[in-house]
């Protein structure tokens, strides 16, 4: 799966698709989840919200107050794969994370506020070195959006 196409009713631009970010495995397949929250750059008011997961990355894409258009708005990213995705509260997701090799799992609450703005969208225009700097320095920069942490559970 390389696309994830969304189609509204309201507003009336119908439909809005996402392609599978290039830096992002070919095995993985998007984990989607709809709730209500604030963005990064968006706090003024609760808005619905779209956050999806493929591979390391979470995007989230917001309707706007007027319900007029979707927006592009905060993405995270992580070390480990994202296998799970939920909104659990208002502005307040639940993944499950595993790692490369499959043998390690962790589960993260994290708040959609505390992402980076925009989209993950520029860094697919850098070369693969650069590309892996930035996406590192995201990493960084987005562990804040980490509120609660499990204990790493390893695979016997």
């Amino acid at each position: 799966m390389n696309i994830i196409t969304l189609i509204t009713l309201s507003p009336r631009e119908g439909l809005y698709t996402v392609q599978k970010p290039s830096f992002c495995s070919d095995k993985s397949v998007p984990y989607l989840s709809w709730g209500f929250g604030l963005t990064p750059t968006h706090r003024e008011q609760t808005v619905p919200i779209l956050a999806f997961a493929w591979d390391r990355i979470i995007q989230l894409i917001y309707i706007n107050q007027q319900g007029t258009s979707l927006e592009i708005d905060g993405f995270f990213f992580s070390d480990m794969s994202i296998i799970s995705l939920h909104f659990m509260a208002e502005s307040t997701l639940f993944a499950l994370f595993e790692s490369a090799d499959g043998r390690e799992r962790e589960v993260r609450i994290l708040s959609t506020t505390m992402f980076y703005p925009n989209t993950y969208k520029y860094i697919e225009e850098f070369d693969p070195a650069s590309r892996k700097i930035e996406l590192n320095r995201i990493g960084k920069l987005t562990l804040h959006a980490v509120l609660e942490k499990s204990h790493v559970v390893k695979e016997v």
